[in-house]
């Protein structure tokens, strides 16, 4: 008999989905909900010898869930229950409950939205919030709304917030069940043992936290007796831990080391599962996979890494990267709550208590956060053409969804109305990324179909070389050897250099790809028989043109991508042979610097292209234009013919300029970021331009000064005020000038002087002028330097006989007079010239004329000629 928590809910269960079309189950993990509810409901009248089919998030639950509801009715998969995930199918005619992973019931729904074999759709563990399973449930209501209000749709979840999901989905009821959980004991680090955010990037901290698991472990296999699962961020993690473990526990036979992960093959992820054999425990190192959905039995301990990996896109430079990241509240929970399904366990956490107290709730949903590019082609399918048009939790952003719009275009998928393509409804069928799916299309005009077929499953699934090589040739060739030898030779094709199992899988997932290619082709196309290594660039150029990437001139490893950004090559071999790349990852990696932690993009995958080959089959890729820009060294203005791949410059040659406007333009641009005397070094000028600035400032600092008006009309010849007018004062007069030496050349106190109208050059002489006579006969420059004082530098002896200082602006300006010795040094200066006369010439007599005995210096100045 059943002991599963959920089993004193379920005739709730069935008495609301009978009055509801949309139920909302809340049941933590082991409760029973995955396998006990769809049991349950098989006899219910209103399933009418329709199916149920349940989304599961994850290949290995959906798969693990089918093999247990069959086993408790005592049949085989495939019979009353069936999956069906991505390379496996286990379904027939007499299949009523189908459990599937998120992109198959998204095809099931575009092939028959109405879903008229189904009676009820259940989303399990839909708090993971996946992107699919979003799309998923957006497509299934607007089915029950508009096509099928018998559809019944039945969200089971564990943390999600079920009240607020009700209240979204129109009040939906919710039922919630009690988990078989068993008290946890949660021991956590001390304060000092806290891990980075970004550990994954460190060495030093990937070794900290290798050596904190590894101490934990030993722990816990001296202080417990059961089994012990471990959480790690992914693959490579667990990969390191499981070495030395191994290392560590080598005279340990009883102690098996078991991996589990997504990519898996399926027998191992089985091992992982199943219980220890009889007399042992087990280790499990596994990633978030280990969440929910799956029962690993005899779990008495977990140790958490507190970390997990996910995906992230940055809209910035187009591309999705992995990431690690500490992980939710919620999800710390779900852990700790694996060492309790079976009975009181101890959950080992690798950060301290107010850490935890600082982790986030929960991690927001991946629509927030993704590429929306397969996402919008699917609603192209749907016939959506405004998201608001569907029901979402959290809607797609807007930004996110116009540059996925955008690139679908360009890839051929949707028209400008947003309607799919014939091209976009072959991307569908293949089920891809649409930049692969447009690659393996295209492939078949190059007689490489199998081979994009290759590409495509090597760059959605795990790596399968064990080195890490950057070039993505040697896995082709390897995959290339392992499809050859497979009939010939079964098992006998491993290669030290690469993961085996993974190729394996990869391999299988190509061929699938390449059996949808020759359905679109009615089966007509054939796997060619040759690998041609030299197209793999042009196939990975179709999928992701804009990450063609050029050596920079300065470092040999630092590359230009062909939408202008930069990434680093590791490879230093590679890059020393090859001056073009064809580029399918980038790693957005974190480097720390002596002041701030930043993101270098760092080339993960690519293969060497050479421009001939573009040239030959990409020819699309490639512009030819004229482009014109400011040369530094040569300073002038440069036309070049380019042949442009994106931002990369393959060839350029001079050509003659043609369009002045444009040259003028940069021409302009280059003067306006250099000093101003650096290019206009006249002095006619400046005194014009400290001239201007004088009476500018006496109109701004005096009232009622005579021509206010027009003075106001002068203009504003500081060197930014002319820089930002050099269109009006300058561009008229530069004809076809384009080096700094011919605008040196010109006449700058002419242009300057053009600018000021008739009126305003009189006021300009009548308020300021620009020498004045002096009792001498001399006509001597008025120095304008300092705008709030002018002044007139003279010999004492030519203004013999002035009696009072000479004033401008209409008197309102007495001039500051600097008097000069003959031999043009100052000795007293005033602007209150008799003044100086009755007291402080007499005094400046004596010294004067012990200095210049040979000059007269009279006692009554007044009444001297200064002749």
């Amino acid at each position: 008999m059943s002991t599963l928590p959920v089993e004193s809910i379920l005739p709730e269960i069935r008495q609301r989905l009978g009055d509801h079309n949309r139920l909302i189950l809340e049941a933590p993990p082991g409760a029973g909900k995955t396998t006990a509810v769809p049991l349950a409901l098989l006899a219910e009248p209103w399933l009418r010898e329709r199916r149920i089919v349940m989304l599961e998030p994850r290949r290995l639950a959906a798969r693990n869930a089918a093999l247990r509801m069959a086993g408790m009715l005592g049949e085989t998969p495939g019979e009353t229950v069936g999956f069906q995930i991505r390379q496996e199918r286990c379904v027939s005619r007499r299949t009523r409950i189908l459990v599937v992973t998120e992109g198959i019931l998204t095809r099931m729904l575009q092939g028959d939205p109405a879903l008229e074999d189904t009676a009820l759709v259940i989303f399990d563990e839909f708090h993971e919030r996946s992107l699919h399973a979003d799309l998923a449930l957006a497509l299934a209501l607007q089915s029950q709304q508009l096509l099928r209000d018998d559809l019944k749709i039945l969200l089971m979840s564990a943390t999600l917030d079920s009240r607020l999901l009700s209240q979204r989905l129109d009040d939906t009821p919710v039922l919630k069940s009690e988990g078989r959980q068993y008290p946890v004991e949660l021991h956590y680090a001390a304060p000092t043992g806290r891990l980075p955010e970004h550990p994954a990037h460190h060495r030093e901290a990937r070794g900290a936290l290798q050596k904190k698991l590894l101490a934990t472990i030993q722990h816990a296999l001296q202080a417990h007796r059961g089994s012990i699962l471990v959480f790690l961020p992914g693959a490579a993690e667990i990969r390191r831990l499981q070495a030395e473990l191994e290392a560590m526990l080598h005279d340990a036979a009883d102690t098996p080391i078991a991996p589990l992960y997504g990519e898996l093959e399926k027998g191992r992820q089985q091992m992982a599962i199943a219980p220890a054999p009889a007399g042992q425990r087990k280790i499990v190192l596994a990633t978030n996979i280990a969440e929910t959905s799956l029962t690993i039995e005899g779990i008495e301990c977990v140790i958490d890494s507190g970390l997990e990996r996910y995906l992230h896109y940055d809209p910035a430079r187009g591309m999705n990267s992995l990431r690690t990241r500490r992980c939710a509240a919620d999800s710390a929970t779900q852990r700790s709550g694996r060492a309790g399904r079976l009975g009181p366990g101890h959950a080992y956490r690798l950060w301290s208590e107010a850490e935890q107290r600082r982790l986030p709730a929960h991690h927001g949903a991946e629509i927030l956060h993704s590429d929306l590019a397969p996402l919008c082609l699917e609603l192209a399918a749907w016939g959506v053409q405004q998201t608001d048009e569907l029901f979402w939790l959290d809607p797609p952003p807007e930004a996110a969804v116009a540059e996925a719009r955008t690139l679908l275009r360009k890839l051929g998928a949707i028209d400008d109305k947003l309607a799919l393509t014939a091209h976009g409804q072959a991307l569908l069928q293949l089920g891809a990324h649409p930049r692969l799916g447009h690659m393996m299309l295209h492939a078949r005009r190059l007689g490489q179909p199998f081979t994009a077929c290759l590409l495509a499953a090597l760059l959605t699934e795990r790596d399968i070389s064990r080195q890490r090589l950057v070039d993505i040739q040697p896995r082709l060739a390897h995959l290339w050897r392992l499809h050859q030898q497979a009939a010939r030779q079964p098992g006998q094709h491993a290669d030290d250099a690469f993961d085996n199992a993974a190729s394996r899988y990869v391999l299988q997932c190509a061929r699938d790809y390449f059996r949808r290619l020759q359905t679109l082709d009615d089966n007509t196309l054939s796997i060619e028989t040759k690998y041609k290594a030299e197209l793999t660039g042009v196939l990975i150029a179709l999928a992701y043109p804009e990450r063609l990437a050029a050596q920079r001139a300065n470092d040999m490893r630092q590359y230009q991508l062909a939408n202008g950004k930069g990434a680093f090559l590791p490879d230093e071999i590679m890059a020393a042979q090859h001056r073009l790349l064809a580029v399918a990852h980038i790693d957005l990696r974190m480097q720390t610097g002596s002041n701030a932690q930043t993101h270098q993009a760092q080339i993960r995958l690519a293969t060497p292209v050479t421009q001939d080959a573009i040239e030959a089959h990409l020819p699309g890729l490639i512009e030819t234009l004229e482009v014109m820009h400011w040369d530094t060294a040569e300073q002038r203005v440069v036309c070049e013919q380019q042949q442009r791949l994106g931002k990369i410059r393959l060839r350029q040659k001079a050509v003659a300029i043609s369009d002045y406007d444009e040259a003028h333009r940069l021409l302009l641009e280059a003067l306006k970021a250099m000093p101003l005397k650096s290019v206009f070094n006249d002095e006619n000028a400046e005194r014009l331009r400290q001239r201007v600035r004088f009476l500018r400032h006496q109109r701004e600092a005096a009232d009622n000064l005579p021509d206010a008006d027009l003075l106001a009309r002068l203009p504003d010849w500081s060197d930014e005020g002319l820089k930002q007018t050099m269109e009006t004062w300058l561009l008229p007069h530069l004809q076809k000038a384009t080096r700094l030496e011919a605008v040196k050349k010109l006449d700058f106190h002419a242009l300057l002087r053009a600018g000021l109208d008739w009126p305003l050059q009189q006021a300009l002489d009548t308020h300021a002028p620009e020498t004045l006579t002096v009792p001498s006969g001399s006509r001597i420059r008025i120095d304008y330097s300092d705008p709030q004082q002018a002044v007139l530098a003279v010999r004492l002896q030519e203004v013999f006989g002035w009696r009072q200082g000479p004033a401008i602006m209409q008197g309102r300006h007495p001039l500051l007079l600097r008097l000069l010795s003959p031999g043009y040094k100052p000795v007293q200066q005033t602007r209150d010239l008799a003044s100086f006369w009755q007291n402080a010439y007499h005094e400046v007599r004596k010294e004067l004329r012990g200095r210049y005995k040979k000059h007269y210096w009279p006692e009554d100045p007044l009444n001297e000629s200064s002749q």
